[in-house]
């Protein structure tokens, strides 16, 4: 969740045998298969290396999810980084801006753990480990507040946009870190700045932070992880930000993910739309991106 500052508010390894069942799945559903062997058979284990090196969306997958991302209800923007080529595909509306919601905790984190590195420590200290986990599992926006004033609210903002070259960045509306002005693309480049560059933090701080992500309360890891883009089962490195806005009259819900080998895959959805939609229509949203993608 992510409320603002002071004002709170609020596929992929497909045994033979499930292919019929996978063939009625609908818009928002979730499909998992469980391995019943230690040592899958050969054809299985080829899946699996399939789904480990998927090649990179094709203009097919592209215009398909701009396709979902431009004719639902409401605002939705879309960006892809592969880190394996440095390009960044995105839809017509990835340099938008909106609310960045909670996926700013990303940043307020890697602040704090920055001083571990600064301090020559190799791991984080059992307080700083104690607000990351409050902050990305379990998404605290108290411990965020703190975390954003003592590292100097917008000064700290100001740092982020100018340490990771940001292009569409805002501060929005000052004073509140969930209301920083965030496009799709600009996210996805946030994310390797801080969590996969040299940038910000060390390689062990950077891996810390990553495994808190994977161990995001199952509530909050909705979206792209629903859609299973590194495999049924396997866990993503998230942080999304969701709040229904009654001053607005709005939900601003966004999901982020990150997975593949080397961590090749950076992704953003954003969404925005009338608040009587509720939560579920932008999960939805980042589910369905996910999956036109990804598709093979």
């Amino acid at each position: 969740m992510a409320h603002g500052s002071r004002h709170p508010l609020v596929r992929v390894m497909v045994p033979a045998l499930f292919a019929a069942l996978l063939a009625t799945a609908v818009l928002g559903n979730t499909e998992t298969a469980k391995r019943t062997r230690s040592h899958p058979p050969m054809e299985q284990r080829a899946v699996e290396n399939r789904i480990a090196d998927d090649p990179a969306p094709d203009p097919a997958n592209v215009t398909a999810a701009n396709g979902i991302a431009t004719t639902v209800p409401g605002w939705a923007s879309w960006s892809l980084l592969d880190r394996r080529t440095g390009r960044v595909l995105g839809g017509p509306r990835s340099h938008e801006r909106t609310n960045i919601e909670s996926t700013i905790k990303v940043w307020l984190a890697a602040e704090m753990l920055r001083e571990t590195a600064e301090d020559g420590a190799i791991r984080p200290g059992p307080s700083q480990r104690a607000r990351t986990e409050r902050m990305i599992r379990h998404s605290s926006d108290s411990t965020a507040e703190n975390v954003y004033l003592r590292f100097g609210g917008d000064v700290s903002i100001r740092r982020m946009i100018e340490q990771c070259d940001l292009r569409d960045t805002e501060l929005g509306d000052p004073g509140y870190w969930a209301r920083v002005q965030m496009s799709s693309r600009d996210t996805v480049r946030m994310l390797d700045c801080v969590l996969l560059s040299d940038r910000i933090l060390p390689p062990s701080v950077r891996g810390y932070l990553l495994a808190e992500m994977r161990r995001v309360d199952r509530p909050d890891a909705f979206g792209i992880q629903d859609a299973h883009p590194a495999g049924p089962g396997v866990r993503i490195a998230v942080k999304n930000g969701w709040t229904a806005n009654s001053r607005t009259g709005l939900w601003n819900l966004n999901c982020t993910g990150v997975w593949g080998p080397d961590q090749r895959w950076v992704l953003a959805v954003m969404t925005r739309y009338d608040i009587s939609r509720g939560q579920h229509h932008g999960e939805r949203i980042c589910t369905e991106v996910t999956r036109a993608l990804f598709a093979r």
